[in-house]
């Protein structure tokens, strides 16, 4: 049993947080001998509560620039994905290294900018926009609806042109293309040009690409297994 230096109750241990082992072995740190928390987990949640809402604006600010980094940013699309699947019951095998790597390897194909649409850059900012929507913010498309999210069919867009997009699967895909070539094919004909033209810009300054997306992943990506 112990005694909560708040409220004065005995409690079981149990009822105790206790301090990480980084912390306990730090012969700096100002920890008591037994490594737990001198109040009760009920006292020591009403204390962080009323610290929290004083510092509401401190605590905001650190839990936004936390959330866009880009590694955690790619971490909640990943659980959000992963959330969805097992709420519709659907098979999901992609690890979250795998997710990476895609990302990875079409970023270095796009500069970073938008599949869909290479004039947009791509951002991973979290709080800002309309509704805290952001149109140039990094979204998981499926490149054909009809399919799960599989490393074979996961496009990173922004997500105005995923909302655009909406659950246009291969079938209108192919339709457009039809219809496209049959009324303006010289026009789609440039069109197409110029996507592959880009493309091929694109993978000139891959290697610059990745040394940009390296630097800001080189911490956190060893870490994810």
């Amino acid at each position: 049993m112990k005694q909560c230096s708040k409220c004065k109750k005995f409690f079981p241990y149990s009822d105790f947080y206790r301090h990480s082992e980084k912390v306990r072995d730090n012969p700096a740190s100002n920890v008591r001998k037994d490594g737990y928390y001198p109040a009760c987990k009920k006292c020591e949640y009403k204390r962080t509560s009323k610290w929290h809402k004083k510092n509401y604006k401190h605590v905001w600010k650190c839990a936004i620039k936390r959330r866009s980094e880009l590694v955690t940013y790619l971490k909640n699309k990943y659980n959000a994905i992963r959330g969805r699947s097992k709420k519709n019951k659907k098979e999901f095998n992609l690890s979250f290294f795998d997710f990476l790597r895609v990302f990875i390897v079409q970023m270095r194909v796009t500069n970073f900018h938008c599949m869909y649409n290479p004039e947009i850059k791509l951002t991973h900012k979290v709080g800002e926009g309309i509704k805290r929507k952001i149109y140039t913010n990094i979204s998981v498309d499926r490149l054909d609806n009809e399919e799960w999210y599989t490393k074979n069919n996961l496009i990173f867009c922004s997500w105005g042109e995923n909302d655009k997009k909406g659950a246009t699967d291969f079938n209108n895909l192919a339709m457009v293309q039809v219809w496209a070539l049959w009324l303006n094919k010289e026009k789609w004909e440039t069109s197409g040009k110029r996507a592959q033209n880009y493309l091929t810009k694109m993978r000139k300054n891959k290697q610059k690409t990745l040394r940009s997306i390296r630097n800001e992943m080189e911490q956190a990506v060893p870490k994810v297994k």
